[in-house]
């Protein structure tokens, strides 16, 4: 998400691309034509420019407004995510309480833990479904390696790392450990969790209608073709001048709408999902009295979207001194847990060994290091944010395809935008 506080007009010029300098390469040719060459049947003041281009302006109204409509209903999801996942964390800590006996301190200590930590990697596993990305670097902090792997054959991961969180609140309450009234207040935090997530999805897996992105932008192309054949006999020289402000203006507001369309896209434009799942991490592991938090994500340069390699916590691991649930359990994958440490331990797990380090694949290693669709001219436009270069991270391949101009001949080479696929786009 880019947050400046400044406006930046070089940035916004090179975030248009190509379509603008080849726009006023056109005009030029054209003005040379009409003034030194003198092709005046190049001059077509009777064109309906006005009458046009405010019809452009409300159909790029409309656009613009459904786009920011999906962004904005997408960060209130997300939004929803965070004030749930807060209650479910707070519950399970305060509510986890209620029997203290000696013999079960240790275990619910360890449930209160682990019913966070499974909140944690929901979160993280949902944002990397949104985009594509391997989610397992990142629930290695969360979850232990035989969790991971059996979460691998699943086909919504988040959705089922609910689902085993759910029985393991399921299997407190029939410990003692909460009663009705708690655990009808737990579901209903993980039913609203659950909701978030379907409109997320809902977004995800609804696309823009085509002749939206198509048809607006073949008229602005034709448009913007038009504006030198309608200035050139007022303006002489100038014409290049005249239409390319006019150009710059609604090439600019069409490729607002086009940023804003895929709140989940994986450029800079899209939710700040990492920063957000940051500050759950945060509050979560605050409840459970850690000390060792990591460090919110701050915007770099206007952009709040990079991170920098994390150092991967250690995860609980079998040990000797490890308590298997009992096999009464309703658990259908059951996972043995470690011996459970104090509330305000600074560990991230009960355990006493630690995992082998995994480097996240679904964060840049470097602060120089880009994600996203780097192949298309338009991504180059998040280096230019932060005067870094441009560097493709490998990431999960998905399977919609990348979007293209639909027009070509004279229109798409005049603007520049009639090019073709680049294959697959990443988040």
């Amino acid at each position: 998400m880019i947050s400046p506080r400044d406006l930046h007009v070089l940035r916004m010029l090179r975030n248009l691309g190509r379509p603008l300098p080849l726009l006023l390469l056109f005009d030029i040719v054209v003005v040379v034509a009409y003034v030194y060459f003198e092709q005046r049947w190049l001059a077509l003041p009777n064109l309906p420019l006005s009458i046009g281009g405010g019809g452009l302006c409300v159909l790029l109204g409309f656009r613009n407004n459904i786009s920011y409509a999906r962004w904005w209903e997408a960060r209130t999801l997300w939004g929803r995510i965070v004030n749930y996942s807060r209650c479910v964390g707070r519950q399970a800590v305060a509510y986890s309480s209620v029997a203290d006996q000696p013999q079960d301190r240790g275990l619910i200590r360890d449930t209160r833990r682990r019913i966070v930590y499974y909140q944690i990697a929901y979160v993280n596993s949902l944002r990397c479904q949104l985009r594509g990305q391997d989610p397992w670097p990142e629930l290695a902090p969360f979850l232990s390696k035989e969790e991971i792997d059996s979460l691998r054959g699943e086909k919504n991961a988040a959705a089922e790392i609910q689902r085993r969180m759910a029985l393991l609140i399921q299997e407190s309450c029939r410990r003692g450990w909460l009663d009705a009234i708690q655990l009808g207040l737990l579901d209903s935090g993980l039913t609203e969790l659950a909701n978030a997530q379907g409109g997320c999805e809902r977004i995800k897996n609804t696309p823009m209608p085509r002749h939206y992105d198509y048809f607006i932008r073949f008229f602005i192309q034709v448009y913007c073709v038009l504006l030198p054949f309608g200035m050139v006999a007022n303006l002489g020289l100038l014409t290049p001048i005249g239409s390319s402000l006019l150009g710059f203006g609604f090439l600019a507001l069409e490729s607002i709408g086009r940023d804003l369309e895929h709140p989940f896209d994986n450029s800079v434009h899209d939710v700040a999902m990492t920063s957000i799942c940051r500050t759950i991490e945060i509050n979560l592991k605050q409840y459970l009295g850690e000390a060792n938090l990591p460090a919110p994500i701050e915007p770099v340069r206007g952009v709040l979207w990079l991170v920098t390699a994390r150092a991967v916590e250690p995860c609980a691991t079998p040990s000797p001194a490890s308590v298997t649930r009992v096999s009464s359990s309703p658990m259908s994958r059951p996972v043995t847990s470690t011996a459970p440490a104090a509330i305000g331990s600074s560990s991230s797990c009960a355990s006493a060994s630690a995992r082998p380090t995994v480097p996240c694949s679904s964060s840049p290693t470097t602060a120089g290091s880009l994600p996203g669709r780097t192949s298309c001219w338009r991504s180059r436009m998040a280096a230019s944010w932060m005067n870094l270069p441009a560097r493709r991270i490998p990431q999960a391949r998905r399977t919609e395809p990348c979007r293209s101009a639909c027009v070509s001949g004279v229109v798409g080479s005049a603007l520049g935008q009639g090019r073709a696929p680049t294959g697959p786009r990443h988040r």
